[in-house]
């Protein structure tokens, strides 16, 4: 599934609190609590405010309980299942707390100019090319089931300035995919956030977000495909703009596989 995000609707998912794009390298836009992505099943304004963790926890271990109690109906077992329901909700809250975080939050204003220095050799006309993260493990919830969907999301952006030099701390690119993860979700919406929130917090000249998963709603359950994963994508700015880039950095993220090198795998080629 591939989709373009538009500059319209990265400022509309943003929410009444943050309704333009920034301009300026030094500007950092708020999140709204609330992405309205109607048209793809997202959270509405007329839906209300998202409980933060810790706030109405009896209600929902209470509705836990409930649920668990109708299931397992042995009066023996609920004893030993008294302390679930209570464990099951601070679970969930950590699996949603994205609801109560904004951007603002996750970025913590980490944007760095890569200027070259003074005593720096300077070409004319350079710009950096699209920095690229891969191999960001996310995990979510499916809003149908309320069962996992895990994987791997790729992110790239081209940086804004000038000179195409102000950009963002490295790990904010995975806090940003996990905000948006710990919510209800569909994968497509959730690509899509992503590329709006990268879009957002560093005011890219364009963004490109790649994402495969395995759901277990289909691997568990219904058709039971284990072997089954889902890819999604989604670009913002000259990545959605202009097919010679979007085709350039696509096959960069399409490139993205399993070969990166990891800090466990560099650690045991050093005792070779």
């Amino acid at each position: 599934v591939g989709s373009i995000v538009s500059a319209q609707n990265v400022a509309t998912w943003l929410g009444p609190r943050s309704s333009a794009m920034p301009t300026n390298p030094g500007d950092r836009m708020p999140l709204g609590d609330r992405m309205p992505l109607a048209a793809h099943g997202g959270p509405r304004a007329e839906d209300g405010p998202v409980s933060a963790p810790g706030e109405d926890d009896g209600a929902l271990v209470g509705a836990l309980r409930d649920a668990l109690f109708a299931i397992e109906r042995d009066p023996a077992r609920r004893a030993e299942l008294a302390s679930t329901p209570a464990r099951a909700a601070k679970a969930l809250r950590f699996l949603t707390s994205g609801y109560a975080t904004t951007l603002e939050e996750v970025t913590g204003g980490a944007r760095f100019s890569a200027e070259p220095g003074a005593s720096s050799v300077r070409a004319p006309a350079v710009a950096l090319g699209p920095v690229i993260v891969r191999d960001i493990e996310i995990h979510s919830l499916c809003e149908h089931h309320l069962l996992p969907f895990s994987g791997r999301v790729h992110i790239a952006y081209l940086p804004a300035g000038p000179d195409g030099t102000q950009v963002l701390g490295l790990s904010k690119l995975a806090r940003i995919a996990d905000m948006y993860a710990r919510r209800l979700q569909m994968q497509e919406r959730l690509t899509h956030q992503i590329a709006g929130g990268v879009m957002a917090a560093t005011g890219a000249r364009g963004v490109a977000v790649r994402m495969e998963c395995t759901h277990a709603c289909m691997c568990m359950r219904g058709v039971q495909k284990g072997l089954s994963s889902t890819q999604t994508s989604a670009m913002c700015g000259v990545c959605a703009e202009d097919p010679a880039v979007r085709e350039g950095v696509m096959a960069q993220l399409h490139s993205a596989g399993g070969d990166a090198p990891t800090m466990a795998g560099m650690a045991a080629h050093s005792r070779l």
